[in-house]
C-alpha cells in the first residue's frame, strides 16, 4: 500500500448547488513509485489544488497537465451552471502511468481480490501491454500492477514480423509480487513464448480470447484473413488449417460473443461488420454481414454482455450501435457522434448494458449512456443542443487514445492507454 502524503495549496470555495450533490472534497496526492501519482479525495469542508513542490519537474508538469487538461462536458458550461471550478472534482479516482514507449493495446487481468469492489480501500489492478518502440528489438511485453493470481494467465500478442505469440505471465506475476511496494526497481523477466504462429505471414491488429471457451483465440491480419485457435494439452494450440474468409481488406478487430460459444464478430477496412460461426467451414462461416456499416474503415467493435447489441467505431468519427436482430438491414439503432477524429476503441460497461466508453485520435475518452433522453422542459439552450444527450463525460489529457477497458471487478474504473501513457480513473458519471 502506498503511503498517502497530503500537500495543501490554495483553497477553493465550492458552491452548494452542484449537480449530483457533490460534497466539498479534500484532495491528496500519493507519490508512488517512478514518480507516478494518484489523485483521490475524501469528504471534508474545503477543497485544495495539489501540485507538491517536492515532486520533480517532469512529474510536476504531468500533474499540471492533468489538473488543467481534464474536463467534463464543456468545462466552461459546468463552471457556469454548477459552480465546478476545478475539473478534478469530476473524478472519484485518477492515476497516471507514463509508459515509456507507447503501449497501444492492453488487457486487464482478473484477480482473486473479489467482485464489485469499491474505492473504500486502495485499488489494486493488473494489466498487461505490448510496447511499440521506435526499434523492433526494443519492444517488450509489460505487466503492470497498480497499487495479487494463482491460475495461469496467458497473453496473446501480435508482432510486426507477422507472428502471433502466446505467453505465460506466471513468471512476471511472481516477479511483481516479490517486489516491495516501496521499491522503485524495475524488474526484467527473460521469458520465451509458449507458442508461436507464423502462417499469417503479415502483421495484424485483431485478436480476442473467447470468454466462453477457455484458451480459444481468434486472430485477424492486414491481408483480410482470420484464424481460429483451439487449445491442446502441453501448452500447444491447433490453428485452423485454412483461414476464415469473407472480408476483402484488413481485419481491424475481432470480438467473441459473450454468450454464444463458437460465435464471433469482426470488422474491417472494407467498411463491413460480420458475424461468424467457428463450427462451419472457414470459407462459409460468415453468417451475417452488415456491408458499408461505416463510410470508411471500421476500426473497432465491442459486443454488449447483456443485450444483443454490437457497438462499432470508425474513421468516419461515428460511434454506431447495431441490434443483431436487425443486423442486415444496415440501420443502426443508435448513432453517437461527438468525436472529431477517428475512433480507435469502444467498450460496453461490463454490467450496465446502456453505458459504454469510446476513445480516439482526438485525445478524448467519452462516456455514453443510451438510456438518457433530452429533457425538453429544461428550456432551449443552443449550446446544450450541440452536445448529444447520451454523452455523460469527456476525459482529456492523453495524446491519441488507443484503447480503453472497464475494469471487470471494480465498477466504474476505466483504464486507457495512449501515446502519452496509461490513465486509471473513475468519474462521477459511472
Amino acid at each position: 500500500m502506498h503511503q498517502s502524503v497530503k500537500y495543501e495549496a490554495k483553497s477553493i470555495s465550492l458552491k452548494r448547488h452542484l449537480k449530483y450533490e457533490i460534497c466539498d472534497c479534500n484532495f491528496f496526492v500519493t507519490n508512488t513509485i517512478y514518480g507516478y501519482f494518484e489523485i483521490c479525495y475524501e469528504n471534508v469542508e474545503e477543497a485544495f489544488v495539489l501540485i507538491p513542490n517536492e515532486l520533480d519537474h517532469k512529474v510536476r508538469e504531468w500533474s499540471c497537465s492533468i489538473l488543467n487538461g481534464i474536463s467534463g462536458v464543456k468545462q466552461q458550461q459546468l463552471h457556469c451552471k454548477y459552480g465546478i471550478r476545478n475539473p478534478t472534482l469530476l473524478y472519484l479516482y485518477f492515476t497516471l502511468y507514463p509508459s515509456g514507449s507507447p503501449c497501444l493495446s492492453f488487457d486487464i487481468l482478473k484477480d482473486n481480490l473479489g467482485e464489485d469492489r469499491n474505492l473504500d480501500h486502495p485499488l489494486t489492478c493488473y494489466f498487461v501491454a505490448g510496447s511499440q518502440a521506435e526499434r523492433t528489438h526494443l519492444n517488450k511485453l509489460v505487466l503492470l500492477k497498480s497499487v495479487t493470481l494463482n491460475d495461469k494467465k496467458l497473453a496473446a500478442t501480435w508482432s510486426e514480423l507477422g507472428q502471433v505469440n502466446i505467453w505465460d505471465l506466471s513468471p512476471m506475476l511472481e516477479a511483481v509480487e516479490k517486489v516491495d511496494e516501496e521499491d522503485s526497481t524495475q524488474v526484467n523477466v527473460n521469458t520465451s513464448p509458449l507458442f508461436t504462429f507464423n502462417d499469417h505471414g503479415i502483421e495484424g491488429f485483431a485478436l480476442d480470447w473467447s470468454p466462453t471457451l477457455p484458451g480459444t483465440l481468434a486472430t485477424g491480419d492486414c491481408s483480410k484473413f482470420i484464424f481460429v485457435w483451439q487449445p491442446l494439452e502441453g501448452g500447444l494450440w491447433s490453428v485452423s488449417k485454412s483461414p476464415y474468409t469473407a472480408h476483402t481488406a484488413s481485419v481491424e478487430d475481432i470480438q467473441w460473443s459473450p454468450n454464444e460459444p463458437h460465435v464471433f464478430a469482426s470488422c474491417s477496412v472494407d467498411k463491413s461488420v460480420r458475424i461468424w460461426d467457428a463450427r462451419a467451414k472457414p470459407n462459409s462461416a460468415c453468417m451475417l454481414t452488415c456491408a458499408n456499416a461505416h463510410e470508411s474503415d471500421v476500426n473497432v467493435i465491442h459486443w454488449n454482455r447483456n443485450d444483443p447489441f454490437i457497438a462499432s467505431g470508425g474513421d468516419d468519427c461515428k460511434l454506431l450501435v447495431w441490434d443483431l436482430r436487425k443486423f442486415e438491414t444496415n440501420m443502426p439503432v443508435a448513432h453517437l457522434q461527438y468525436h472529431s477524429k477517428p475512433i480507435c476503441t469502444v467498450e460496453w460497461h461490463p454490467s450496465d448494458s446502456s453505458v459504454l466508453a469510446s476513445g480516439g485520435e482526438d485525445d478524448c475518452v467519452l462516456q455514453w449512456d443510451l438510456a438518457v433522453e433530452r429533457d425538453d422542459e429544461a428550456g432551449d439552450d443552443s449550446e446544450d443542443k450541440e452536445i448529444p444527450e447520451q454523452l455523460l463525460f469527456i476525459h482529456q489529457g492523453q495524446k491519441e487514445v488507443k484503447e480503453v477497458h472497464w475494469h471487470p471487478q471494480v465498477p466504474g474504473i476505466i483504464l486507457s492507454t495512449a501515446l502519452s501513457g496509461f490513465n486509471i480513473f473513475k468519474t462521477i458519471s459511472c
